[in-house]
């Protein structure tokens, strides 16, 4: 399901798009299955939904533990634009103490 919505948000997506008409000339993209990706980073459209469903089970598998490290882990995966925002703004209202301190 989310690779069908992420392979449908493209063609509606202004950077999915131009992104995709240069994609072949670059060494370091290539599409698999119908995703995009660059420098190994799945490509993601620029659509709220899917980024918040990203972020959402990141930082929920991370134990709630806060923005660099939510950050982190899906910048090694994913790639969209204004991604640092996001998931500072998804941190902010996450009221979740990190499972690290609930054991002291």
């Amino acid at each position: 399901m989310l690779h069908t919505a992420i392979v449908a948000a493209y063609d509606t997506d202004p950077f999915c798009v131009a992104l995709k008409k240069v994609l072949s000339l670059r060494e370091d993209s290539t599409i698999v299955d119908n995703l995009m990706f660059v420098d190994g980073q799945l490509v993601i459209p620029n659509t709220h939904s899917i980024q918040k469903n990203l972020i959402n089970k990141e930082h929920i598998r991370l134990g709630h533990l806060g923005f660099i490290k939510t950050l982190t882990e899906l910048h090694r995966k994913f790639f969209w634009t204004h991604m640092s925002r996001d998931v500072k703004n998804a941190s902010k209202v996450c009221t979740t103490l990190p499972l690290t301190l609930l054991d002291h």
